[in-house]
Protein backbone atom coordinates (compact mmCIF):
# COMPACT_ATOMS: atom_id res chain seq x y z
CA UNK A 1 0.00 0.00 0.00
CA UNK A 2 1.09 3.54 -0.88
CA UNK A 3 1.80 6.75 1.74
CA UNK A 4 -1.79 8.58 2.38
CA UNK A 5 0.31 11.80 1.57
CA UNK A 6 1.50 10.69 -1.96
CA UNK A 7 -2.64 9.94 -3.18
CA UNK A 8 -3.37 12.99 -1.63
CA UNK A 9 -0.40 14.90 -3.63
CA UNK A 10 -1.92 13.14 -6.90
CA UNK A 11 -5.53 14.18 -5.95
CA UNK A 12 -4.36 17.81 -5.42
CA UNK A 13 -2.28 17.51 -8.75
CA UNK A 14 -5.33 16.62 -10.91
CA UNK A 15 -7.65 18.99 -9.34
CA UNK A 16 -5.26 21.76 -10.03
CA UNK A 17 -5.02 20.27 -13.92
CA UNK A 18 -8.76 20.48 -13.97
CA UNK A 19 -9.62 23.43 -11.87
CA UNK A 20 -9.93 26.13 -14.50
CA UNK A 21 -12.24 24.01 -16.56
CA UNK A 22 -14.50 23.14 -13.75
CA UNK A 23 -14.47 26.93 -12.69
CA UNK A 24 -16.94 27.80 -15.40
CA UNK A 25 -19.09 25.10 -15.09
CA UNK A 26 -20.96 24.08 -12.51
CA UNK A 27 -19.99 22.65 -9.22
CA UNK A 28 -18.37 19.31 -8.36
CA UNK A 29 -20.06 17.30 -5.24
CA UNK A 30 -17.16 16.43 -3.10
CA UNK A 31 -16.41 12.96 -2.80
CA UNK A 32 -14.17 10.69 -0.32
CA UNK A 33 -13.17 6.89 -0.36
CA UNK A 34 -10.23 5.21 1.74
CA UNK A 35 -8.64 3.63 -1.29
CA UNK A 36 -7.01 0.86 1.81
CA UNK A 37 -10.23 0.26 3.04
CA UNK A 38 -11.74 0.15 -0.47
CA UNK A 39 -9.54 -2.68 -1.71
CA UNK A 40 -9.64 -4.83 1.58
CA UNK A 41 -13.51 -4.76 0.68
CA UNK A 42 -12.76 -5.84 -3.05
CA UNK A 43 -9.78 -8.03 -2.93
CA UNK A 44 -8.57 -9.35 -6.23
CA UNK A 45 -9.46 -12.81 -4.87
CA UNK A 46 -13.01 -12.28 -5.25
CA UNK A 47 -13.57 -11.18 -8.99
CA UNK A 48 -14.32 -7.90 -10.98
CA UNK A 49 -15.68 -4.65 -8.96
CA UNK A 50 -16.13 -0.98 -9.76
CA UNK A 51 -17.16 2.04 -7.75
CA UNK A 52 -19.53 4.02 -9.18
CA UNK A 53 -18.24 6.76 -11.17
CA UNK A 54 -17.88 9.88 -9.71
CA UNK A 55 -18.39 12.75 -12.28
CA UNK A 56 -17.26 16.27 -12.01
CA UNK A 57 -17.27 19.09 -14.76
CA UNK A 58 -14.41 18.07 -16.35
CA UNK A 59 -13.72 14.76 -14.99
CA UNK A 60 -14.73 11.29 -13.55
CA UNK A 61 -13.57 8.91 -10.49
CA UNK A 62 -13.44 5.49 -10.57
CA UNK A 63 -12.06 2.49 -8.45
CA UNK A 64 -11.69 -0.76 -9.69
CA UNK A 65 -10.37 -4.17 -9.39
CA UNK A 66 -9.63 -6.35 -12.32
CA UNK A 67 -8.73 -10.19 -11.91
CA UNK A 68 -9.01 -10.66 -16.08
CA UNK A 69 -6.39 -9.37 -18.61
CA UNK A 70 -8.36 -6.19 -20.38
CA UNK A 71 -8.51 -6.16 -24.38
CA UNK A 72 -6.44 -3.87 -26.17
CA UNK A 73 -8.55 -0.52 -26.63
CA UNK A 74 -8.34 2.83 -26.62
CA UNK A 75 -10.53 5.93 -25.36
CA UNK A 76 -11.29 7.84 -28.52
CA UNK A 77 -11.94 11.09 -26.81
CA UNK A 78 -10.43 11.35 -23.70
CA UNK A 79 -7.29 10.80 -21.68
CA UNK A 80 -7.13 8.74 -18.81
CA UNK A 81 -5.53 8.65 -15.31
CA UNK A 82 -4.38 5.12 -14.05
CA UNK A 83 -3.40 4.75 -10.39
CA UNK A 84 -2.64 1.43 -9.12
CA UNK A 85 -3.50 1.09 -5.36
CA UNK A 86 -2.31 -2.60 -5.29
CA UNK A 87 -2.17 -6.03 -7.32
CA UNK A 88 -0.01 -7.06 -9.72
CA UNK A 89 0.56 -7.60 -13.52
CA UNK A 90 1.94 -5.88 -16.71
CA UNK A 91 0.36 -2.55 -18.66
CA UNK A 92 0.96 -2.36 -22.01
CA UNK A 93 0.80 1.22 -23.91
CA UNK A 94 1.10 2.48 -27.47
CA UNK A 95 2.57 4.10 -28.91
CA UNK A 96 0.41 7.27 -28.88
CA UNK A 97 -2.31 7.97 -31.60
CA UNK A 98 -1.10 4.89 -33.63
CA UNK A 99 -4.24 3.08 -33.29
CA UNK A 100 -3.77 -0.69 -32.42
CA UNK A 101 -1.18 -3.13 -32.23
CA UNK A 102 -0.28 -7.11 -31.06
CA UNK A 103 1.00 -5.99 -27.20
CA UNK A 104 4.27 -6.79 -28.86
CA UNK A 105 4.91 -3.96 -30.62
CA UNK A 106 3.37 -1.90 -27.13
CA UNK A 107 6.12 -0.69 -24.16
CA UNK A 108 5.32 -3.06 -21.16
CA UNK A 109 5.53 -1.56 -17.67
CA UNK A 110 5.56 -3.67 -14.67
CA UNK A 111 3.00 -2.53 -12.32
CA UNK A 112 3.33 -2.26 -8.21
CA UNK A 113 1.19 0.00 -5.93
CA UNK A 114 1.88 3.56 -6.39
CA UNK A 115 2.41 3.67 -9.59
CA UNK A 116 0.67 6.78 -11.79
CA UNK A 117 0.40 6.77 -15.62
CA UNK A 118 -1.79 8.75 -17.67
CA UNK A 119 -2.93 7.24 -20.69
CA UNK A 120 -3.15 10.84 -23.80
CA UNK A 121 -6.40 10.10 -26.13
CA UNK A 122 -6.49 7.45 -29.06
CA UNK A 123 -3.44 5.61 -27.13
CA UNK A 124 -3.79 2.00 -27.44
CA UNK A 125 -3.26 0.39 -24.07
CA UNK A 126 -4.16 -3.11 -22.06
CA UNK A 127 -3.41 -4.63 -18.69
CA UNK A 128 -2.68 -8.34 -18.10
CA UNK A 129 -2.83 -9.18 -14.28
CA UNK A 130 -4.58 -8.54 -11.27
CA UNK A 131 -5.11 -5.16 -9.79
CA UNK A 132 -6.96 -2.66 -8.19
CA UNK A 133 -6.86 0.94 -9.51
CA UNK A 134 -8.26 3.87 -8.97
CA UNK A 135 -8.84 5.54 -12.14
CA UNK A 136 -10.00 9.73 -13.77
CA UNK A 137 -11.56 10.01 -17.11
CA UNK A 138 -11.31 13.63 -18.77
CA UNK A 139 -13.70 14.49 -19.81
CA UNK A 140 -15.69 12.46 -17.35
CA UNK A 141 -17.43 9.07 -18.47
CA UNK A 142 -21.44 8.81 -18.60
CA UNK A 143 -22.53 6.13 -16.34
CA UNK A 144 -23.70 3.95 -18.89
CA UNK A 145 -21.13 5.09 -21.91
CA UNK A 146 -18.88 2.37 -23.35
CA UNK A 147 -15.30 4.56 -24.91
CA UNK A 148 -13.70 1.72 -25.75
CA UNK A 149 -12.90 1.00 -29.47
CA UNK A 150 -11.30 -2.56 -29.94
CA UNK A 151 -9.97 -3.56 -32.85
Amino acid sequence: MMPQSRFTALLLSVGTLFGTACATGPEAQFHYASTGSWVADHPTGQGNASSPTWSAPASAGQMLTLTRNEPIHLHANREQWIFFLAGHGNLFVGPEGAGFSATSAMVRYPISAGDVFLIPRQTAHSFQGVASFFLIHSPGLLPDETDFVEP
